[in-house]
């Protein structure tokens, strides 16, 4: 069995190309797996902004009541000392 140049070569070429595409599937599925999990990550950084957004609205709502409330007690000592 001899096997010509021309053989060689296009077997060459055939097992450079797999090698190529094997690692082109390799760093491409790597790739797939690195956007997934930064959707994730941005999915979940949104969730917690949303949440941050809301518990300050509670906090800041809830500081003003106690705010008025305090100014209230202050109106009512004062009155009481007249």
């Amino acid at each position: 069995m001899i096997i010509d140049t021309n053989s060689l070569m296009l077997i060459g070429i055939g097992v450079v190309v797999s090698i190529i595409s094997y690692f082109l599937k390799n760093k491409m599925r790597r790739l797939r797996d690195l956007e997934e999990r930064v959707y994730r990550l941005e999915n979940d950084l949104t969730k917690n902004s949303c949440q941050d957004r809301e518990r300050w609205y509670w906090i800041s709502k809830n500081l003003e009541d106690r705010r008025q409330d305090v100014q209230k007690l202050f109106d009512l000592v004062n009155n009481f000392k007249k």
